[in-house]
């Protein structure tokens, strides 16, 4: 145990041992310093401070642990300072609409003071286009942390050929299928149309068997068509005008065959034959045992024109074109990369560790295998402009 003595301008702190003979040693003394050693003191850790690396990190509010993140980056790197800048520091204050208008008239007005900020709910897609973000390829030190990710998601992410800001959360959606309907598949160019093709089979074959699920119980028209947007976005935006109407038949063509509410699930007993959803990391363990066994994960259909494969950006970070700790930032970015959620998907040493704490058996193996080929085959980023 411990004994504190308070004299008026010392404190010794003993040690009482736990022997039988019950030694007290003095381990420690403090005494209040004079005027003249404070000022000394206080001078010596201003100049510390001065001597750090000073970077500002913008966010729209303060997520629960980003503060102690900080704090955790800060003691691994103590020749940096992080100065935390928000919108609004709780969440329950938060409005996306008058957040975007005030960084807007921010970066119009010049007040950019900031090293990092964080992308997600604006139209950074713009702002890349006015120049505001670095490009990250020629900060020193970015040919090390590139290996950390998937290269496809890399490309994905890049506006113009510039790789100007960073993932560190993902967001996509999957298809886990009946493993037997799944083989009549392949697996990473099939279409919707497709899919239509093997539910009317199997409607046919066992009229009682629900082709699809959402992720819910029941027909949800606001689910299936979020999924359906993911394939059809991009063919919308970027093909040619003339084929343009073509995909937007071919999308009111699906909506319409699969909203269809007694064709959904509608108990916990049901088995569909394909299940949309949006992928949590977290959850995976909740059903990869039926991976490799009766089912078989699949990355969403492609896009009919351009065969893509979409996700989105659920928190990325972009450093500020004059910023002059271009370094320190990026520095900063790969540490909240890495402690963005327990599985980031992003990441290629994600699946090494899913395998260590997951991978028990060679089915589970399996279950991680497909669904890093699933992410491997991600290439264009799903983003809809706030506005």
């Amino acid at each position: 145990g411990y004994l504190l003595f308070d004299p008026p301008d010392r404190m010794v702190v003993y040690l009482v041992s736990a022997s039988l003979e019950r030694q007290v040693k003095k381990i420690y003394a403090y005494r209040t310093l004079s005027e003249d050693e404070k000022a000394e003191r206080l001078a010596a850790m201003e100049k510390e401070e001065a001597n750090k690396t000073q970077i500002t990190l913008f966010v729209p509010y303060v997520e629960s642990t980003l503060k102690q993140k900080i704090a955790q980056f800060e003691r691994l790197h103590p020749d940096i300072r992080v100065q935390l800048t928000y919108y609004r520091e709780h969440i329950e204050e938060f409005n996306p609409d008058d957040y975007m208008q005030y960084v807007n008239l921010q970066l119009l007005s010049g007040q950019n003071h900031w090293d990092i900020m964080a992308v997600q709910l604006l139209p950074y897609r713009e702002y890349i286009e006015k120049g505001y973000f670095a490009d990250v390829e020629r900060i020193d030190g970015w040919a090390e942390e590139k290996e950390r990710y998937f290269s496809n998601i890399l490309d994905a992410v890049k506006v113009n050929g510039r790789l100007t800001y960073l993932p560190a959360r993902i967001l996509m959606s999957v298809n886990l299928a009946d493993e037997e309907a799944a083989r009549e598949l392949s697996p990473f160019t099939y279409q919707w149309s497709d899919l239509l093709r093997l539910t009317n089979e199997a409607k046919a074959a066992h009229p009682d068997r629900k082709p699809w699920s959402f992720g819910t119980i029941g027909f949800r028209a606001g689910y299936v068509l979020s999924q359906l947007l993911q394939t059809f976005h991009i063919d919308l935006t970027a093909a040619p005008p003339e084929k343009r109407k073509q995909w937007i038949g071919q999308l009111l063509d699906v909506l319409k065959e699969i909203s269809v509410p007694e064709d959904h699930v509608q108990t916990l007993d049901d088995k569909p034959l394909f299940t949309l959803m949006p992928f949590f990391p977290s959850e995976f363990q909740f059903y990869m045992d039926s991976i490799g066994s009766d089912k078989r994960l699949l990355p969403m259909p492609a896009s009919p024109w351009s065969k893509k494969h979409a996700f989105t950006i659920q928190e990325g970070y972009a450093i500020n074109e004059n910023s002059k700790a271009k370094e320190a930032a990026l520095q900063l970015i790969m540490f909240l990369v890495d402690h963005a959620e327990p599985y980031n998907i992003a990441l290629k040493k994600t699946f090494e560790e899913m395998n260590e704490r997951l991978g028990t058996s060679e089915q589970r193996q399996e279950a991680i295998r497909q669904l890093q080929a699933v992410v491997e085959h991600l290439d264009w980023v799903y983003d809809i402009d706030p506005r």
